[in-house]
């Protein structure tokens, strides 16, 4: 799967999932990963022991190398990995 479709994939599971459970402007998720990665157009450091970063609606998250995994507040998950 290409970057491209891989971002496009988890910026609209975010989003439907946010609508679909009509959530304020609180954290939806958690984004995790064991390589940096983007989250809202920022390059995230992992590697200083904060390997996890929260997801609010609207966020973008680009996975880095290793990909990374989103842990939603009703215990779903969803792995992006590159490959």
């Amino acid at each position: 799967m290409s970057k491209f479709l891989l971002y496009v994939a988890v910026f609209l599971t975010i989003a439907l999932t946010t609508g679909a459970r009509d959530l304020q402007d609180g954290q939806v998720a958690t984004a995790t990963s064991v390589t940096p990665l983007e989250l809202r157009g920022a390059p995230v450091s992992t590697d200083k022991g904060v390997p996890s970063w929260p997801v609010m609606p609207g966020d973008v998250v680009v996975a880095g190398d290793s990909g990374v995994t989103l842990s939603f507040q009703d215990g779903s998950k969803i792995v992006a990995t590159l490959g």
